[in-house]
């Protein structure tokens, strides 16, 4: 099989990986749209379900522009650089299983850091949506230990943090707040949640 052949047999294939991922997902989404795109049925306002899907869709979605961008770029190389039909690998079987076993560790690689990109726009979204709830339920003089209770469940759900034992209500809501960047009005009475 001659190079220019195994540099396109090679782009093609990484092309169609591209293709699958960038078909699964849609690279536009931010964390805040992603949350406001969840249904309004939903426990506290959104919905973890629907969050984690749409983190999937755009981690597969930049992932597949990768591919694509890294096939155009073979295939350029091939086009420009490559010359002739000078002999690269003896067999194209031989040529296809080595674009078989390149093809197959890139999408490892890629799978890989797709989990990555998924959890961090996970992750992303639960802060928002976190922080949202803080300023609408928690910007209060006196703070409603039935909202204390919701955000102990949502931290837990989308950030994956949870009250320890040895902490209190208040402890727990500053804890949160640091992590989401929310800042607690200075007039806030945490005395109704304390005592609990």
């Amino acid at each position: 099989m001659g190079l220019q052949r195994f540099f396109s047999l090679l782009a093609a294939s990484i092309g169609l990986i591209g293709a699958v991922f960038l078909s699964k997902g849609v690279v536009i989404l931010s964390p805040k749209v992603m949350l406001h795109l969840t249904s309004p049925y939903s426990r506290y306002a959104y919905a973890p379900e629907q969050i984690a899907s749409m983190a999937t869709q755009k981690a597969d979605a930049l992932i597949g522009v990768v591919y694509i961008f890294l096939a155009f770029l073979i295939q350029v190389f091939s086009l420009i650089f490559v010359t002739g039909e000078s002999s690269f690998i003896k067999s194209r079987w031989m040529g296809f299983w080595i674009v078989f076993t390149i093809v197959s560790i890139l999408t490892v690689i890629f799978s890989l850091i797709n989990i990555k990109i998924r959890d961090y726009y996970k992750l992303e979204t639960g802060k928002i949506a976190v922080k949202d709830y803080c300023i609408k339920r928690l910007e209060r003089k006196v703070i409603d230990p039935v909202n204390i209770k919701s955000l102990e469940t949502m931290s837990q759900e989308l950030l994956n943090l949870k009250k320890e034992d040895s902490e209190t209500k208040a402890d727990f809501i500053k804890r949160i707040a640091k992590y989401v960047e929310w800042t607690i009005p200075d007039d806030i009475d945490f005395s109704m949640i304390n005592g609990e």
